[in-house]
C-alpha cells in the first residue's frame, strides 16, 4: 500500500427515520456483498471481503 492508493476504515450511513436499524443494515450488507462480487479479479480484492457492516450499536459495544 505504499503506492498512495487511498483507503478509508469506516463508512456511516445514516437511515430515515422509518428504516428499521436492522434492516437497514441488512440490505446495505447485501449491496455491499453484490459490489464484491463484481470485484473478484480487481487489484486488492481482498481487501474488499474483510468488510463488516455493522449497526452503531453494535460497533459502540465492541469500541467500550
Amino acid at each position: 500500500m505504499a503506492d498512495g492508493n487511498k483507503r478509508t476504515s469506516a463508512i456511516n450511513i445514516k437511515f430515515k427515520p422509518q428504516v428499521n436499524l436492522n434492516v437497514g443494515c441488512a440490505e446495505i450488507k447485501k449491496l455491499w456483498d453484490n459490489f464484491v462480487s463484481t470485484k473478484l479479479s480487481a487489484e486488492y480484492a481482498d481487501l474488499l471481503k474483510k468488510v463488516d457492516v455493522k449497526n452503531w450499536l453494535n460497533y459502540n459495544r465492541v469500541i467500550i
